[in-house]
């Protein structure tokens, strides 16, 4: 029930969870290889060279700014990530592109979907 709502991932398609952090997660489809990456209120389907491309991205984008200390402590969004439209970036704050950083760099991880959904954290009510 859980993948429904969250994912775009067809439900007779199987799926593995890859990595987890208290605000994201990284599926893979097993079937047509696609990963579905969930972090706060983003949500990006990436084909296998889409996915490494991203991550790359990431992982640069986090070493860059771990190197310039006045950022590291900064609570700002100052962080930007540029998308194909040229009136839309998505911003983060140091801590947030960490934890993004992190979901990333974290092995397969053996919880259950439905632990998953109990111990995300959200922000909003559900109902």
């Amino acid at each position: 029930m859980y993948h429904q709502w969250k994912t775009n991932v067809d439900m007779s398609h199987q799926i593995e969870l890859l990595s987890r952090t208290e605000n994201g997660v990284i599926y893979k489809c097993l079937e047509c290889n696609h990963y579905q990456i969930e972090f706060k209120n983003l949500n990006f389907t990436f084909s296998i060279s889409g996915f490494d491309r991203f991550r790359n991205h990431i992982k640069n984008l986090y070493k860059k700014h771990l190197g310039d200390g006045a950022l590291c402590h900064s609570l700002g969004k100052n962080i930007l990530l540029p998308t194909n439209s040229e009136t839309l970036k998505i911003s983060f704050n140091m801590n947030e592109l960490e934890e993004l950083f992190s979901l990333f760099s974290m092995r397969k991880t053996q919880k259950k979907e439905t632990e998953l959904a109990v111990e995300m954290t959200y922000d909003f009510c559900l109902n």
